[in-house]
């Protein structure tokens, strides 16, 4: 039963690589900057790229971690910004004449294109989903820095925050991932409890069939996660060098595979093709949790792998992870459906139960798989959207409306 139309408007390119898209067809118009410069030129506004010598320069700076004075918002803003204005000013401002949409739904929290909209219809309520609170994240990455790394990151964070307040001022709603964030748009930025809906972090259950683990030799440890993220790098560079050293202690012939696309040189350096794999970008994940006798996410700082860790336990694989991945997922229990440990010995531990077949008694694949049936489909999450939205449509305009 068709409940709407929709226009999907992307400011990257699709990177689905001749996959199949099963979304595409349910779409009513779908464009990318690819699309867009060979279709309609005349919406690129491709002046926007050429970014001013003084922000280059500040962004070559950010990028090493020096501190700087000056720019208003944070360096991912001030990179993403111009390509968000070049690709999506002109098509959204288009589509917003031509069909005065009821909602306009922007992702991620990082997405500026509310700030660059000239004007909104009236008609039209402005959504924020967002997969976390930015200036909470970088707050906590900078507490993982030190010297003047640590200085950097502070005022980045400080910058993100400004951005967060200029950027939540055009929204009527905001769409959370976890009861956690929402308290944070609540208590933190202000927000009416009415105007936040959680809407947790799904998967796709039976893409991630429950499979029972295989023997195989020699054992597999897997890491799945978007290794150009800077939290990720950091934990997958833990795994080699801290922990799987003290796994091979008792379980010399462990095998590690790093999965997932931009992994840095320095990463790519510990690929050694026997005992440390770095497989890159994979086209399906699958088989690595198939095939994986545990997953480790010894993640420190930032917030990057919860879909992971979902799939992880969607398809049985045991998890071991920090206290810190598992934050703002409800109803996944550390002992019960992940062990949970926070120093490199633990987690070695945690790796090593799993590897030599003796799991933690209290530990159980199935129990993890049900909390995913029950807790982090998608049919499920999304099934309160719709009445949502409703509500906001009928709620006073909150977003600044500019011009």
């Amino acid at each position: 039963m068709k409940v709407s139309e929709v226009d999907f408007l992307a400011l990257a390119p699709d990177e689905a690589h001749g996959r199949q898209d099963d979304l595409r067809r349910f779409a009513s118009s779908v464009s990318d900057p690819s699309w867009l410069a060979q279709n309609e030129p005349d919406l690129v506004c491709w002046w926007g790229l050429r970014l001013p010598l003084r922000t280059r320069i500040l962004a070559r700076l950010r990028r090493a971690e020096v501190p700087v004075l000056g720019p208003r918002y944070h360096a991912d803003i001030s990179t993403f910004s111009p390509k968000a204005f070049a690709f999506g000013y002109l098509p959204l401002r288009e589509i917003l004449r031509r069909r005065a949409p009821r909602f306009l739904i922007v992702s991620p929290q990082l997405n500026p294109v509310a700030l660059q909209l000239t004007a909104v219809p009236p008609s039209t309520r402005l959504i924020l989903a967002t997969y976390d609170v930015e200036a909470v994240r970088m707050a906590k990455q900078a507490e993982d820095r030190r010297g003047r790394r640590r200085w950097a990151a502070r005022l980045d964070a400080r910058r993100a925050e400004r951005f967060e307040r200029d950027n939540l001022s055009r929204y009527d709603g905001v769409i959370a991932v976890s009861e956690l964030d929402r308290s944070v748009f609540v208590e933190k930025y202000g927000w009416e409890p009415d105007r936040v809906l959680v809407v947790e972090n799904g998967v796709d259950t039976d893409y991630f069939a429950f499979r029972p683990r295989l023997a195989l030799e020699p054992p597999n440890v897997v890491f799945v996660a978007s290794l150009a993220y800077r939290p990720n790098e950091r934990a997958a560079l833990r795994l080699i060098r801290e922990i799987m050293p003290k796994v091979r202690e008792s379980v010399p012939q462990a095998r590690l595979w790093l999965v997932g696309g931009g992994p840095s040189p320095a990463l790519e350096t510990e690929h050694d093709g026997r005992l440390t794999i770095v497989t890159g970008r994979v086209e399906d994940v699958r088989p690595y949790l198939d095939m994986a006798a545990v997953a480790c996410m010894p993640l420190t700082s930032g917030s990057g792998t919860k879909y992971k860790l979902l799939e992880a336990l969607s398809a049985g694989v045991p998890v071991v992870c920090t206290s810190l991945t598992l934050d703002g997922l409800e109803g996944i229990v550390p002992g019960r459906h992940v062990l949970a440990r926070d120093d490199d010995e633990g987690l070695a531990e945690g790796v090593l139960a799993w590897l030599q077949g003796n799991p933690p008694p209290s530990q159980s694949v199935e129990d993890a798989r049900r909390v995913v049936e029950s807790r982090y489909t998608w049919d499920r999450n999304l099934e309160k959207l719709a009445p949502w939205l409703e509500t906001i449509a009928t709620l006073p305009v909150k977003g600044r409306r500019p011009g």
